[in-house]
């Protein structure tokens, strides 16, 4: 596993060098962006195996000034077997914030995840995490290229143009023996921008977006980030094993779950835990 991680920050590092100097600097990224990636990871006969990817994001506090929530976003059929059972011994990995070495931290299983609640065969799984060990850098809600509550998220732009660059992030685990936490950055281009019905392998129909990016499985699960007005703003996660039965034009290309399910999802979440700490408040006078 290693040695795939290595080939693949290997093709990443060649095709960045070989863009010319003005593709390069159209396609920088925010750099805080980078530790807002994970990976799912499971012990499989000893040997570590990368499921899928996964990335945090922040909804600040309504009722505690100046606190936020952080929750781990993936799809949901990371966390699931061919079957449909959920995996155990799921680990994720990230990295050490006193070493800069790639650790990993046990997660619960499939059950412990928090759904869509609204639209319950969504590919998504959210679960409040804190590790305050960790050097993570959480998307900031109002990042998120959606609304919610029939709000619009943040200063976003109206659209997201078809053909706008786009990037999404991954991570490696590279060196020996002591290994390097490494984000991996993608570049990619918008396909579709209007959310078209698909069939996720493990997960079903789902209506997503398109991007011009490879379909390889342990990249479910990765937040994608769209060029639009003068900024990046969060897309969506993707969904590389996307493929469409109604439309042979989506073929070779990987879908991505919309920014709007991930959003409904941790905000509800949010409420749900701050009217609890406003109950436990309201006991405790």
């Amino acid at each position: 596993m290693v040695a795939m991680w290595r080939g693949a920050a290997a093709s990443f590092i060649a095709a960045v060098m070989m863009c010319g100097p003005a593709q390069a600097r159209a396609q920088s990224i925010p750099p805080q962006t980078l530790r807002s990636a994970a990976a799912i990871v499971a012990n499989r006969d000893g040997q570590r195996v990368m499921l899928g990817s996964a990335f945090f994001v922040e909804v600040p506090s309504k009722l505690f000034a100046g606190s936020s929530f952080v929750y781990l976003v993936t799809a949901r059929h990371v966390l699931l077997a061919a079957a449909g059972e959920p995996i155990t011994k799921l680990q994720v990995v990230l990295e050490d914030a006193k070493t800069g070495a790639s650790r990993e931290d046990p997660l619960p299983n499939e059950s412990h995840w928090l759904l869509d609640l609204k639209h319950d065969s969504a590919d998504i799984a959210v679960l409040p995490y804190g590790a305050p060990s960790a050097n993570i850098a959480p998307i900031p809600l109002s990042m998120l290229f959606a609304e919610v509550n029939e709000a619009r998220v943040g200063e976003i732009p109206d659209s997201v143009e078809a053909g706008a660059p786009c990037f999404y992030l991954t991570v490696a685990a590279l060196g020996e023996p002591k290994q390097r936490f490494v984000p991996l950055a993608r570049f990619c281009r918008v396909s579709v921008a209007d959310a078209a019905e698909a069939t996720v392998a493990g997960a079903g129909s789902q209506a997503l977006y398109f991007v011009d990016a490879p379909g390889a499985p342990q990249f479910s699960g990765a937040p994608v980030f769209a060029h639009a007005g003068d900024r990046y703003v969060l897309f969506g996660m993707m969904e590389p094993r996307a493929r469409s039965d109604v439309d042979s034009a989506l073929t070779g290309l990987a879908g991505v779950m919309p920014a709007a399910y991930i959003a409904e999802t941790v905000e509800a979440l949010a409420q749900a835990q701050e009217q609890k700490a406003r109950s436990r408040s309201t006991i405790g006078h």
